[in-house]
């Protein structure tokens, strides 16, 4: 997911710097990366997903996870993951 998320920044984005955070506790684990690129409108992009966005969103729902996109034009994005941890069973 960093990885993907990565590469679309250097790609699209024009993003001088980026933050990546991961967190986490017994509950699950966060990923968030923030840029303050170019940015984008999620509306024009509906229907339009590239092969990255699809195939990030798949992989999150293969681990019973979720995944988020905020961004607008000319205020940059953040994607956000967050993945439950089973319990493990004694």
């Amino acid at each position: 997911m960093a990885q993907e998320s990565l590469r679309n920044i250097g790609k699209h984005s024009g993003a001088a710097g980026v933050r990546v955070a991961l967190t986490g506790n017994v509950n699950g684990i966060i990923l968030a990366i923030d840029d303050r690129g170019e940015g984008f409108d999620l509306e024009t992009i509906k229907g339009k997903k590239g092969l990255g966005l699809v195939s990030m969103e798949e992989r999150v729902r293969l681990v019973n996870g979720t995944f988020s996109i905020r961004s607008k034009p000319g205020g940059g994005t953040q994607v956000k993951v967050r993945v439950p941890l089973r319990q493990s069973e004694s």
